[in-house]
This record gives C-alpha cells, structure tokens and sequence, in this order.
C-alpha cells in the first residue's frame, strides 16, 4: 500500500486554530459513535423476547443443563422479559485524553440483575452478557479508532 507523504510550508499559519479544528473534528466523530454502540446494545440486551411460555416450549435454554441459545441466539444475548434491565444500560463518553478514549456501558439501574444474568443462579446458567457485549461493541468502534488512529500518526505538525 502506498502511503503519500505531503510536506507544506506555510507562513503566518494559525497552527492552534488548525489543531482546534481537528480535535473538535474528532471529537465529533467519535461522539457519533453512541448511534451504533447504542444499537449494539438493543440488539443484545433488548429487542429478542421470549415469554415464560416460549421459553418452556424451548425447554428452558437458560437452566442449568440447558442449551442457553434460545433461537439459536450467542450465549451473551439477554432476553428481554421486562425491558427493565435493557433500559437502565447507559453508554458515557467517549472522554478523550491524550492517546485514550474512554467510553463506558453501565446499567444504572438493578446492579443485583445484572449480576445474577451474569453469575447466574441455582436454577439458571450465567450468560456473560458483558464479555460478549464488549465483543459487539468492538467491531462497531475499532475501525473508526483505527482510522483515526491512523490519521493522527500520519498527521506531524511542526512549528
């Protein structure tokens, strides 16, 4: 792959007017990114539902034993019984700093839900709904990272 090198001299450049507009440039670009984190999210914590009944007739996937695929689903999938859980998944950031970007999933709500979704229970098998949710939502974020990862390595101002 060919990487083009462009050198430029400039005179009387605002240089900190240019750097502005790139970090905010960036910024923006990263703060698009809730849009597709949040989707992330609803597609494996809140859309797929299963009533008690389906679940029965699917032989209990979620039980200790069970297969823990309800309609061929990964094992990290929450279904949706109440949308409780799903609605108190929260997503903060991105906060930028230096060469981190920090964005956070969290439920602000029943920390004891997602526990035991996590941990499981004497009936129910844990589904690490958190690990694989960070997979998800890597896929979604990593390119854009790359690139502008990769920009801001190509990108060397000197004044």
């Amino acid at each position: 792959m060919i990487r083009p090198v462009i050198k430029m001299r400039w005179k009387k450049l605002d240089t900190e007017a240019i750097l502005g507009t790139l970090a905010t440039e960036i910024a923006a670009e990263l703060n698009e990114l809730k849009v597709p984190i949040k989707a992330v999210v609803a597609r494996n914590i809140g859309t797929q539902y299963f009533t008690l009944r389906d679940l029965r007739m699917l032989q209990h996937p979620y039980r200790v034993g069970g297969p823990g695929r309800p309609g061929g689903l990964p094992a990290g999938v929450v279904n949706r019984q109440s949308g409780e859980f799903y609605r108190s998944i929260r997503v903060r950031g991105p906060l930028i700093s230096k060469n981190r970007v920090l964005i956070t999933l969290y439920s602000s709500g029943d920390k004891e839900k997602g526990g035991w979704l996590l941990e499981g229970t004497k009936r129910m098998k844990g589904r690490p709904w958190t690990v694989h949710l960070e997979k998800e939502v890597d896929k979604v974020i990593m390119p854009v990272l790359d690139r502008l990862t990769y920009l801001n390595k190509r990108l060397k101002v000197k004044v």
